[in-house]
């Protein structure tokens, strides 16, 4: 788990967790709002990432064994034509992180 710290002190708990090639990755999530993800990558010397999805933009899935979001892969209608949805509402530098015990 990791705690990322706001500058007013106040926070959020990510106690999802599960690694892949990437690094380490924690994940919140509010079912009707948005989902949170925190990639820290292998490389320690490398910047973290930040990914924010917004409502409906993303599901819950048990992928081994671990319940986290994933993103959909929407398409919607705009002036007419197909149009990708963005997945990411926006991608970040990581806050303050504190490890949690």
């Amino acid at each position: 788990m990791i705690f990322e710290r706001y500058n007013d002190g106040h926070g959020s708990l990510y106690q999802t967790h599960w690694k892949d090639s990437l690094g380490d990755h924690y994940a919140v999530w509010v079912p009707t709002s948005s989902a949170y993800e925190i990639v820290l990558l292998q490389d320690l010397n490398a910047i973290g990432s930040k990914f924010i999805y917004d409502n409906n933009y993303f599901t819950i899935e048990n992928i081994n064994g671990v319940k986290r979001p994933v993103p959909c892969d929407t398409i919607e209608m705009i002036n007419g034509k197909r149009t990708p949805v963005p997945l990411i509402k926006h991608i970040s530098a990581v806050a303050t992180l504190v490890p949690y015990k």
